[in-house]
């Protein structure tokens, strides 16, 4: 059962850019080893989705793939309500 004891909790409207990504990667051991997939991820409303900012999505330090590509597919305005406590 959904826990009905937030319903008088105050809220407020955070609005944010909901964006799609797509990775080209390959694993670092072995380069043949290759893929593409897509990446749902969030900026912040007025954060300019370039390239540097894809790759700094898509990569992080660790990490046993190799990025080869990033793009941005598509953003739009998203919303949601955020609790204030």
């Amino acid at each position: 059962m959904l826990n009905q004891s937030n319903r008088n909790v105050p809220t407020r409207r955070v609005e944010f850019q909901n964006v799609q990504l797509e990775v080209t990667q390959r694993l670092k051991d072995d380069h043949s080893n290759v893929q593409t997939f897509r990446l749902r991820t969030s900026a912040e409303i007025n954060e300019k989705l370039d390239n540097a900012w894809a790759l700094s999505r898509a990569d992080w330090e660790g990490n046993p793939w190799e990025v080869l590509s990033v793009s941005v597919l598509n953003s739009f305005i998203d919303s949601t309500d955020q609790f204030v406590y």
